[in-house]
């Protein structure tokens, strides 16, 4: 695609900032004008094609921004792993809204920290209450159950079905993931539309992903993992995968891999064992932070056996297109340089 200029958003010499790839949710659309009916989802025996996930997720955009949706606002997803979870991040994005996904699982003391720290003008639910989301000062709970019967026979499904028209730009806020507070309390971590576009861009690229690729859907939704497992799949044409139970057990994992014909699975080093002994498997091991935009560095195992062998050392990897790592000296030789990371998919972290 080629490069947008925005007037409105400039670099620190005063240059329009430009934006080399479209939006993950534009790539999304994309291919669903080009191949409507291919499978887009399969959870279970359930399956959803890329038109039919296109125009319900444009619906829903179309009554969030009736709500107030819109750039610089944020919408949460409390839902299981799901073709319904899927619906709503892609019908946020297309509204200009950032994504604050909310897994139901978590303690409610969890959610209701995530919430006030992100304050949602939303929440899309399964329609029952949530403990830690239910009381949620001035965010609106939209039960799916519910509104289905509206975005079928009412007012937004009588009007078009195209994405509702959005001046989006790459700073706007796309999405916001809580840490998992392993060296404090859990903070909110801010991404733009424009770090998430160029990462889903680039790591698409570096994993191969096309279509007729079935691509594993595995990574719990408070986990930014979730979000680039969803988008690599659907943003090239490919097949989010989602396990019926919602997950599978390390000793299951090839058998599953086998039946349901995955062919890219992200995984937790749980499973790494159970992949290195499967046939001509290409091993990726992916390395990030929640505050580089999830993956932003990779090391291809497969090209190195000797990571594989008892004590062998598997690096974080090079950091691809879009940037560099380096490394800051303390002054205490007993005390660990930091990582810094620069280029495009850094992102912010409030307060």
């Amino acid at each position: 695609m080629a490069t947008q200029n925005y007037s409105g958003n400039t670099t620190g010499s005063g240059e329009p900032f430009r934006h080399p790839v479209r939006f993950a949710h534009e790539a999304v659309a994309e291919q669903a004008r080009r191949r409507p009916g291919a499978t887009a989802v399969i959870a279970g025996d359930a399956r959803l094609t890329y038109g039919e996930l296109d125009q319900s997720a444009n619906r829903l955009a179309r009554y969030l921004t009736a709500l107030g949706a819109g750039p610089e606002t944020l919408v949460g997803v409390c839902l299981e792993r799901g073709a319904e979870a899927i619906r709503g991040l892609l019908a946020i994005m297309k509204a200009g809204s950032g994504y604050l996904p909310l897994d139901p699982s978590l303690p409610p003391a969890r959610l209701a920290l995530t919430c006030g720290q992100a304050r949602p003008l939303a929440v899309l639910t399964a329609g029952t209450p949530i403990p830690g989301v239910s009381g949620i000062s001035g965010a609106r709970l939209l039960g799916l159950g519910d509104l289905a019967a509206g975005l079928t026979d009412g007012p937004v499904a009588a009007g078009p079905v195209a994405a509702p028209t959005v001046s989006l730009r790459p700073d706007h806020l796309g999405y916001v993931i809580c840490t998992s507070g392993s060296t404090g309390e859990p903070k909110a971590v801010a991404v733009s539309h424009g770090s998430l576009a160029c990462v889903i861009a680039a790591v698409s690229a570096e994993y191969g992903i096309r279509p007729g690729d079935r691509v594993l859907q595995l990574a719990p939704a408070a986990v930014d993992t979730s979000v680039e497992q969803v988008l690599v799949a659907l943003t090239r044409g490919a097949t989010v995968m989602l396990p019926p139970a919602g997950v599978v057990a390390p000793a299951d994992l090839l058998g599953y891999l086998e039946r349901e014909r995955v062919t890219v699975a992200d995984l937790p080093p749980a499973y790494w064992h159970r992949l290195a002994a499967a046939p001509a498997a290409r091993l990726l091991n992916a390395y990030g932070l929640t505050e580089t935009t999830i993956t932003s560095a990779l090391f291809d195992v497969s090209a190195h056996p000797e990571a594989l062998v008892p004590g062998g050392l598997v690096p974080a990897g090079r950091p691809g297109t879009r940037g560099s790592w380096s490394w800051t000296r303390t002054g205490n030789r007993s005390r660990p340089g930091r990582r810094a990371r620069s280029g495009s998919g850094a992102a912010a972290s409030p307060g």
